[in-house]
């Protein structure tokens, strides 16, 4: 024959379960729902039971959180999630890894925004002046006005 649980009992473990696995704080709704579960319980004369259940139900949510998030439905989980995100057009990876980017080096492909600015390339000093280039760069419109 099975003993049936009383109800005290089983809350007692359903919260502490919850408490493991979400990994709520004890201070606020989990202490008055945990102080009135204990109250009932003491008044059944279960209260060293209550705070067993307790206690093992936060073990077991501790135990579940890390099975789960180490478990193959968790990496599904996230391999989905990842799939929904915009995949990119090209990878360096990718590119590097292709034949028909053998000869390039990789910095050639860094993104534009890595690139150092043109101002940087040359110094200014050695710049042919512009004057040299002849009148083109003159706007005359402007110097009408």
């Amino acid at each position: 024959m099975s003993k049936k649980v009383p109800a005290v009992l089983v809350q007692c473990y359903k919260l502490g379960f919850e408490v493991g696995y979400h990994g709520h704080s004890e201070i606020g709704w989990v202490g008055q729902r945990y102080a009135s579960l204990l109250n009932i319980a003491s008044r059944m004369g279960l209260e060293n039971l209550a705070i067993e259940y307790y206690e093992k139900g936060k073990k077991d949510g501790v135990l579940k959180k890390n099975y789960d998030i180490h478990s193959r439905f968790y990496k599904q989980k996230m391999k989905e999630e990842a799939q929904k995100k915009p995949k990119l057009l090209w990878s360096l990876e990718k590119m590097l890894m292709d034949a028909r980017f053998e000869g390039i080096s990789p910095t050639s492909l860094k993104p534009l925004f890595m690139k150092s600015p043109p101002f940087l390339d040359v110094a200014r000093v050695l710049r042919i002046p512009r004057n040299l280039f002849g009148l083109k760069h003159i706007n005359f419109m402007r110097l009408k006005k």
